[in-house]
């Protein structure tokens, strides 16, 4: 029975010495992959930079181009067929159709920037070795600029990061939509009739220009619609493009 008591005795003194040596293997392991993993870091950090300029730098060159061409659409990616116009091959969104406003708020015409942001860019590659992967999640419109949120994952062996980024536009349809909405306010009080000293006024109080042209039944058999072209008063893009019923 001694014999017995003592040969498991030994036994659990071997498992414990055995955890103890596993332990410090993973220990030491894990102390010399942080201390690697911080000198290739600092390694790596002079390339990560420029990375995240040259990314930051190629999605500014996107987000303008996401800008005007939803602006062309009406502030939608997609001009919805129900309240759609076309004339010449250009599309636009009627913002007042069958004695109704339709317009897009600020909130959903950044969400169309960013899906068409999305959907067109082409700033992820592979730059000096490194795999990279850029994901756009939030558009902010401003008064005077426009704000994009986006996540940069690099990676390249071992070595993994990944960059919360901003990326600034100077375009912005701030002015440009809330103007819309004030032309059609006014519209809406006589709809039929534009009052051009009331898109004057408009016109100074948001800082743009309006233009407008009437199209006649070419565009569609049932209706009349005046189209409207606002841009910023001292630049020739963005231009938000819309039209009414008339």
């Amino acid at each position: 029975m001694k014999k017995r008591g003592r040969k498991v005795k030994m036994q659990k003194q071997a498992q414990l010495a055995l955890f103890v040596i596993i332990a410090l293997i993973v220990i030491v392991a894990g102390i010399s992959f942080s201390f690697y993993y911080r000198r290739l870091t600092l390694h790596y950090a002079e390339t990560v930079r420029n990375i995240v300029d040259s990314q930051k730098q190629c999605a500014a060159v996107v987000l303008d181009k996401a800008i005007i061409e939803i602006a062309k659409r009406s502030g939608y990616f997609v001009v919805p067929q129900n309240v759609s116009v076309s004339y010449a091959n250009h599309t636009v969104a009627l913002y007042y159709v069958n004695s109704t406003a339709v317009i897009p708020e600020l909130q959903a015409v950044d969400n169309a920037i960013l899906q068409y942001f999305n959907s067109n860019q082409n700033c992820s590659n592979s730059i000096s070795g490194f795999k990279v992967s850029l994901k756009c999640y939030k558009v902010e419109t401003m008064q005077q600029v426009t704000m994009m949120q986006c996540r940069l994952h690099l990676s390249k062996q071992l070595y993994r990061a990944r960059k919360l980024i901003q990326v600034y536009s100077d375009l912005s349809l701030y002015n440009l939509i809330n103007a819309s909405h004030a032309i059609i306010n006014n519209y809406a009080e006589n709809p039929g009739y534009i009052c051009i000293e009331c898109l004057d006024e408009i016109a100074t109080t948001y800082a743009v220009n309006v233009s407008i042209l009437p199209i006649t039944q070419e565009v569609n058999a049932t209706i009349n619609t005046a189209w409207f072209f606002v841009k910023p008063l001292n630049a020739s893009v963005p231009v938000l493009r819309f039209a009414v019923e008339l």
